[in-house]
């Protein structure tokens, strides 16, 4: 019973330090040489990220890391540098119910990530 305390003990921490997350990172245009899209060449590519542990992966306990939220931080970055227009291509959502089986079945740490091009 103690080494069980213990294991949760140790990885409490963990869990509350990524479960309070949220970053972005871009990539310019000139890496994919200068090629246009449909609506003309983007000013770079982001990528947001954002990390939060959820009650049965429904219900936000730290760090709301819904669609919704998500897509405020990516319009909110986009705006701090300068966007006119934004296009998403890409959502992903993951749900880590196995990581720390059976905990996680009851607190899930949750994850999206949306990419987009910014003009």
């Amino acid at each position: 019973m103690i080494k069980k305390r213990y294991i949760f003990a140790s990885l409490l921490p963990s869990i509350l330090f990524f479960a309070n997350c949220t970053s972005t990172s871009y990539v310019k245009r000139q890496n994919f040489q200068n090629i246009p899209t449909r609506q003309g060449s983007p000013k770079h590519y982001q990528i947001t990220s954002k990390v939060g542990l959820h009650l049965f992966g429904i219900f936000p306990l730290l760090n709301d890391a819904k669609f919704e939220k998500t897509i405020e931080e990516f319009s909110k970055a986009a705006k701090k540098n300068g966007a006119k227009r934004m296009q998403i291509i890409q959502k992903e959502t993951y749900k880590y119910y196995l990581v720390y089986f059976p905990l996680s079945l009851i607190f899930t740490p949750v994850s999206t990530e949306i990419v987009g091009e910014i003009y």
